[in-house]
């Protein structure tokens, strides 16, 4: 068949049906547009995305375990790992050997055969100090072992910090680290350390940050070698990525000598680059601790482990600036690798123990931490998933579209291609001549597609601009992209020539079978034979429907598609407005809470004997907080220090316990703005004034006096630290309250010692006692799963009606279940070491969030024990998760019943063992005791926390420094020393700093005070409803906007579908509709027979489209759960109801529309020519 001939029958075919050709067209176009744009920009994130991850650390250990060398084989009593074969040895041993073998004393000590021993007696000593090199200080500078320990010390935190010359962070401060990390047994490669970062704008609440990261020193390479440097490095899972870098032959000699020669220059992200339109070759300032760097701008490229993290950017520092800035003060303790042989942690201590001897099983405290970065992961998984989601939808509705319509092209052509085939024309050629007259408006429509589906593409980079590190160019395809959309176009093309040569292959299209007479179909038949009772208009009706059944289904599967598609896009956006509401309303009338982590006791082992006493008392009202005697001149703190340190009525009007104070809010906004030197003499003064006219404490004051002068320069760093703290903290409150931005205002933060202030639960307070725990075994079907997980709990006392149904109204359990004088414990049967055993348990909810989270379902036993025990203690409780409390979704938490969990605290002995909290050794059980007492008599007892109508939280108001040792002051006329005092309460300054065992030894080291600690943690677990409702509506902005935007082409892909359906309809019925005409049926009448069961068909559709985004609703919600803290919810709102209706209704008007204007065009002059 010639061309010519093809040619000049589609363009007849184009002709007599080109308003379907061009909505067709139409349809294709816009559908290779959404299809295109999303899985361009799919393809563009993935392999952003998977460049990194793949070279991100799965094992990073920061508590390590003690070990030893081979000297201690034979030693039974020692806990740890024992160097049998001597590698540990072997490895200090080639170090010094090879970097110090000149040093006159290694000589020596070579010389006189005392290296090996030597090395193994330095072993022994960091081994026993978990290997933290810097440990060698404690030796003696005169021993051997420090020799060693000064040289490895400086091998592995100085010379390698000067000549980094490895895009990989590896640096530590560890023995056993560096053993693992050079060792060739673990084929570890890509080491990674924590690292620190410094502000360039706001935090958390709305803040922008930017990370100090190593980069390799790039002055020995030009640009050419660098390239291939790091896409070699790149291939072994380079933890940077170069994006670009400036030539540095184009640099200019003032330039070149004074920064990059220097060793002065920074990448940063590409992101951050085309952000703040900075440009490479040029110098540019930065800011850290208030010290301006001046420096070049080199290049642009991003940490592997940053990819995806939402406002964070990246700055690249060289080795000189990053020793200069960072590493000067502070080496990482955290190490992160990948391994060539495992990535899980099971088998990695499978080496260990192959490697190690360990003379008791599972004493290390080496424990697993998978190194994982959930916001780039989070973020990727759930736009992937939307997006995944739409793209499916879309390709299922062009196929079953594109499937239908070439149903109906052949049909309409059917009879040519009979004459054509009765004229001797074959099969091939009746084929190509049908697909041709669809290849065209294919191809037209792929390309128009393909040039608009950057408009999509642009879309989602627009939204998510402010979320990458890196930049996604808008103008380009993967070639992935053309492959799959190409593939799709020929899938299309296969499915027209394969339903095309259906039809010619049908018995049906033969000459024979055209001259027989055609019957009604069977089943009509049997059904028609079942309604001989009904009307003749019902049984035209019914013939009607069993004659367009395919086509009803036609309508039926498209609308479905349609109608999901469009519902799934508005019901997204009421769902994530609704979820991110559901925070405020879920904890309204209150707005604010800050969770605590005061642990409830502090211990200390004297004589053997393990002391426990409550770190701190609740201040339930505020007629106790007004008993405080307020600090809020230098003169209070004087005084207040007089009488708290040498815990003796010195100074009248002033309490001598620590606990009876209350640090103002405007002293501590004098530290803010004082100068050291001014505080401090203000200090001396008062003590000099106070002296002299109390002549009897002059000892006394003379102590207190020089103590402060002796140590006069570590309070000035102190001071330092405390006053760029609360600057800091400034930060966060003028976040939640903008007044606060002023300097001049004092932040509303007042600090109380052993005291929590947790008013009594009203309208706008509610009370809890808040504490961390620790969850060592997940039981399900009584299969034990152990785990190391910790989270928070709140428990209230039921007596407390208002706490207590907030978080426990939900809590149903049968009463014949409880064991007896309880509200929640029952008693389960629980499998422990293969025997089944009847225990109380408590029955708890828990949050959303952590069910999410930690993978924990409804009636799962959980193991709990204590964090005022050791997690290695027999010490612990079961819980049952009686209950999932879905309207929290913000934090990790279990909510308890505090009667109850301190009553199964104190008698779990006697249902496992009764040894442990009845011995001698500890006053626990006294402890417990007391407090059930205390809680029986008082509900607010222990409680430390309240949710607040205060846009502040309570807990910042009034921060608490909770007793932390048993640490006294002793004295004489001479000097001060520092004991412990089994007798202390909390009423000396130094009951709050940590005792020796913490690296805290001598009173002067207030460097290293609770209050530092303490202060860095104010803005931690702060949740003001109100502003974190607003920060997950922006974390998922970029998703939301995106579907929004995304709905306007789906909207336009609903209108051409329910076109072509109703072109669809129309050739469908053209002839009987004619028929019905020429024989006198009215045009109600035809409409009525015709459209019945479409109409049903649409309305079964829209109904299955809810249901079926429902249940995509409800799969989304577990991850975004999990991700944002927010669940999603499917809501049956008026808006949704009405637009699908909406929706319903157009298709319906269109058809009634469409069919009425076809009928009316009907004369009967037409019907003869059709006829």
């Amino acid at each position: 068949m010639k061309i010519r001939l093809l040619l000049k029958q589609s363009i007849k075919d184009f002709e007599s049906k080109k308003i379907l050709y061009f909505i067709f067209m139409i349809f294709l176009a816009v559908g290779f547009c959404i299809i295109t744009g999303l899985h361009s920009f799919y393809i563009a994130y993935t392999n952003k995305i998977d460049q990194a991850e793949r070279t991100l650390s799965k094992i990073a250990f920061n508590n390590y375990p003690k070990f030893a060398s081979s000297n201690k084989l034979n030693d039974s009593s020692f806990e740890g790992y024992i160097d049998k074969n001597d590698n540990i040895y072997q490895f200090v041993y080639k170090i010094i050997d090879s970097n110090y073998s000149k040093d006159l004393k290694i000589k020596e000590l070579k010389n006189n055969n005392k290296l090996e021993k030597t090395i193994k007696n330095y072993i022994d000593f960091i081994g026993s100090n978990n290997g933290e090199l810097l440990k060698y200080q404690k030796l003696s500078n005169n021993s051997n072992e420090f020799i060693i320990g000064q040289k490895l010390f400086e091998h592995f935190s100085v010379e390698q910090i000067k000549n980094i010359a490895t895009t990989t962070r590896s640096i530590s401060n560890n023995l056993f680290a560096e053993y693992i990390l050079n060792s060739d047994l673990y084929k570890t490669y890509d080491h990674q350390l924590s690292w620190n970062s410094f502000y360039i704008g706001k935090d958390f609440l709305g803040s922008n940050d930017v990370n100090l990261t190593l980069l390799t020193d790039l002055k020995e390479f030009n640009s050419s070698q660098v390239f291939n440097k790091i896409n070699f490095a790149s291939k072994d899972r380079s933890m940077i990525i170069i994006d670009s870098i400036y030539d540095i032959n184009k640099l200019s000699k003032d330039l070149k000598t004074k920064y990059f020669d220097k060793r002065n220059y920074v990448f940063v992200s590409p992101h951050y680059l085309k952000k703040y339109n900075l440009k490479l070759g040029s110098i540019y300032k930065f800011s850290y601790n208030k010290t301006i760097y001046e420096t070049l701008i080199l290049g642009s490229g991003y940490k592997a482990d940053s990819t995806d993290e939402n406002l964070v950017q990246n700055v690249l520092l060289s080795s000189k600036l990053y020793y200069q800035i960072i590493l000067q003060n502070r080496l990482s303790k955290l190490v992160a690798f990948n391994s060539k042989i495992t990535n899980n942690y099971i088998e990695f201590e499978k080496l260990l123990d192959k490697d190690f001897m360990s003379i008791k099983k599972g004493s290390s405290v080496f424990k697993n931490h998978t190194y994982t970065f959930n916001v780039s992961i989070r973020t990727r998984d759930q736009q992937l998933k939307i997006i995944i989601l739409i793209l499916i939808l879309m390709v299922i509705l062009i196929i079953v579209t594109f499937y239908f319509i070439s149903e109906l092209l052949i049909q309409n052509i059917k009879d040519k291609l009979f004459i054509l085939k009765s004229l001797g024309v074959n099969k091939i050629q009746l084929a190509t001549l049908a697909s041709f007259s669809s290849f065209i408006p294919l191809i037209v429509a792929f390309i128009i597609g393909i040039s608009l589906s950057f408009s999509m593409k642009s879309i989602f980079i627009n939204v998510n601009s402010d979320t990458f590190s890196f930049v996604i160019p808008k103008f380009n395809i993967p070639i992935q992209t053309i492959i799959f959309v190409s593939l799709l176009t020929i899938l299309m093309f296969i499915i027209f020539i394969l339903t095309t040569s259906l039809h010619l292959s049908a018995r049906k299209f033969s000459f024979q079978n055209a001259l027989k007479s055609k019957t009604p179909n069977l089943l009509y038949q049997k059904f028609n034979r079942l309604i001989w009772w009904a009307k003749p208009n019902i049984r035209i009706t019914t013939s009607f429907i069993f004659k367009n059944i395919y086509k009803n289904i036609t309508t039926f599967l498209i609308l479905i598609i349609s109608f999901s598609l469009l519902l799934f896009s508005i019901q997204f956006t009421i769902s994530i407005t609704q979820s991110t509401n559901s925070i405020i309303s879920r904890y309204k009338p209150y707005k604010s809470v800050k969770l605590t982590d005061n642990n409830l006791f502090y211990s200390t082992t004297i004589n053997e004997n393990k002391i426990y006493k409550p770190s701190y008392q609740t201040i339930s009202s505020k007629e106790q907080l007004d008993e405080l005697k307020q600090i809020k001149t230098i003169d209070d703190l004087v005084y207040m220090l007089i009488n708290t340190t040498f815990n003796k009525q010195i100074v009248k009007n002033y309490p001598i316990d620590l606990k009876q104070y209350l640090l103002d809010k405007q002293f501590i906004h004098s530290i803010e703005t004082s100068e050291f030197k001014d505080l401090i003499d203000q200090i001396v003064n008062k003590l000099d004034d106070f002296k002299s006219k109390n002549l009897n404490w002059s000892n006394r004051i003379d102590q207190l006096k020089q103590l402060i002068i002796d140590n006069q320069k570590t309070i000035q760093i102190e001071f330092n630290k405390i006053q760029n703290i609360i600057k800091e903290q400034r930060i966060v409150v003028a976040n939640i309250n903008n007044k606060y931005t002023n300097t001049k205002i004092a932040l509303p933060v007042n600090f109380l010692f052993g005291k929590s202030v947790a008013f009594n639960s009203n309208k706008d307070y509610l009370s809890f006692y808040n504490d961390q725990i620790n969850i060592t075994q997940i039981i399900r079907n009584n299969k034990i799963e152990k785990t190391y997980l910790y989270t928070k709990f709140l428990s209230a006392s039921y007596k407390d009606k208002l706490a207590y149904d907030f978080i426990l109204k939900n809590n149903f359990i049968n009463k014949n279940q409880l064991v007896k004088d309880s509200r929640t414990i029952t008693n389960e049967n629980i499998k422990i070491n293969n025997e089944y055993k009847n225990l109380p348990v408590l029955n708890v909810v828990i949050t959303n969030k952590m069910a999410n989270y930690f993978s924990i379902k409804r009636n799962d036993i959980l193991k709990l024990t204590p964090s005022f025990v050791d997690l290695k203690s027999d010490f612990y409780i079961y819980a049952k998760v009686n209950q999932i409390s879905k309207k929290d979704s913000l934090y990790n938490a279990i909510y308890f019943d505090k009667q109850d969990y301190f009553n199964l605290l104190l008698e779990y002995k006697n249902h496992l063992n009764k040894n442990s909290l009845n011995s001698t050794k500890n006053n626990l059980k006294e402890q417990l005791e007391t407090i059930i007492s205390q809680i029986n008599d008082d509900h607010t007892t222990l409680n430390n926390i309240s949710f607040s109508t205060s846009s502040i939280p309570t807990n910042i108001r009034y921060f608490t420094i909770p007793i932390m040792s048993f640490l006294s002051f002793e004295y004489n006329n001479k000097f001060l020393n520092i004991t412990n005092n089994t007798n202390s309460d909390g009423s000396q300054i130094t009951n709050y700093w940590p005792e020796k065992n913490n690296s805290f030894s001598k009173v002067d080291s207030i460097e290293n005070s609770a209050i530092i600690r303490l202060l860095k943690s104010i803005d931690q677990k702060v949740y003001n409803f109100e502003i974190l409702a607003k920060i997950l509506k922006s974390n998922v902005f970029a998703m939301s906007s995106a579907i929004k935007q995304t709905r306007n082409y789906i909207v336009v892909v609903m209108i051409v579908v329910i076109m072509i359906l109703v072109l669809l309809i129309l050739y469908e019925n053209k002839k009987v509709i004619i028929l019905l005409k020429s024989i006198g049926y009215k045009k109600f009448s035809i409409i009525k027979y015709f459209i019945s069961g479409y109409f049903i068909g649409a309305s079964l559709a829209l109904l299955i489209s809810f249901i079926i985004v429902k249940k995509l609703i409800e799969i989304l919600s577990y991850s975004f759960a999990t991700s944002y803290g927010i669940g999603l919810e499917f809501l049956l709102t008026k808006d949704l109801v009405l637009i699908g209706i909406l929706v319903y209704l157009v298709f319906v008007v269109l058809v009634l529309i469409s069919i009425s204007f076809f009928i009316r065009k009907q004369s009967v002059t037409r019907i003869l020519e059709q006829t």
